[in-house]
């Protein structure tokens, strides 16, 4: 465990036998004001739509820079999407 940079905290856990990793966990440190700018709440809403979201319902970001966007596909399906802040990478998504 320890520091990547000045912003990220690392805690990885490796396997004794192989040396793979079996569990990395990444902590953004927040000092002040956070949130999302106007551009990355477009940005966001891009690439939900790139998703294939075209209602959108709520848009949300932790402290980790996480950004959460809920919303409908055209044909109704719920699709809920999580995205890094600053790459917009999509780290989770879930159609109900």
């Amino acid at each position: 465990e320890g520091w990547l940079d000045d912003e990220w905290y690392a805690d990885v856990d490796f396997s004794m036998d192989n040396g793979d990793t079996l569990q990395e966990e990444r902590k953004r440190l927040i000092t002040g004001a956070w949130g999302m700018s106007e551009d990355d709440v477009r940005q966001a809403l891009n690439a939900a739509s790139q998703e294939g979201m075209t209602e959108f319902e709520s848009i949300d970001i932790d402290k980790s820079g996480i950004i959460d966007v809920e919303g409908r596909e055209q044909n109704g399906r719920e699709l809920e999407l999580s995205l890094r802040q600053g790459s917009f990478e999509v780290t989770q998504m879930d159609r109900d």
